[in-house]
């Protein structure tokens, strides 16, 4: 039976090498670990209505293509909406988003957001909405 297993996981391991993903995790998925506060707070986003860059290089290492955010959000008011997208990326069909469902309650969202080859991702707040934000890299996907 131990064979069977064998030549299951050797086609197993072709496939990945295939798509350029390892099991030893060279490539892939890379969890962070625990990091000890927040990367970004409100302060670090301007909530003008307009897309704004978010630089990513400094937590986030080269090779990165995606990264995985933990964010929490809260507005004195309903629908305010906070969104991520690539940069250089426009429509927000696919974009990782952030919104105020009930207003003074704290919604809380876990977003992957693609990012550009300088590890840069871009940002759009509603105007003055949000009185907590809360974003942190919990980790990052490699090329």
């Amino acid at each position: 039976m131990q064979w069977f297993i064998d030549v299951i996981m050797a086609m197993v391991a072709d496939l990945l090498a295939a798509f350029k993903v390892t099991i030893h995790g060279q490539l892939g998925y890379f969890n962070r670990g625990d990091p000890a506060t927040n990367d970004f707070a409100v302060g670090d986003f301007t909530q003008d209505g307009a897309f704004h860059v978010l630089d990513l290089s400094g937590i986030v290492p080269a090779g990165a293509r995606a990264v995985a955010f933990r964010c929490q959000v809260r507005s004195a008011a309903a629908n305010k909406i906070l969104t991520f997208l690539s940069n250089g990326q426009f429509n927000i069909v696919n974009a990782g988003v952030c919104r105020t469902v009930v207003a003074n309650m704290r919604h809380e969202f876990a977003l992957t957001v693609n990012v550009d080859s300088d590890r840069k991702a871009k940002y759009h707040a509603s105007v003055a909405g949000f009185n907590i934000i809360n974003c942190t890299v919990t980790g990052w996907w490699l090329r």
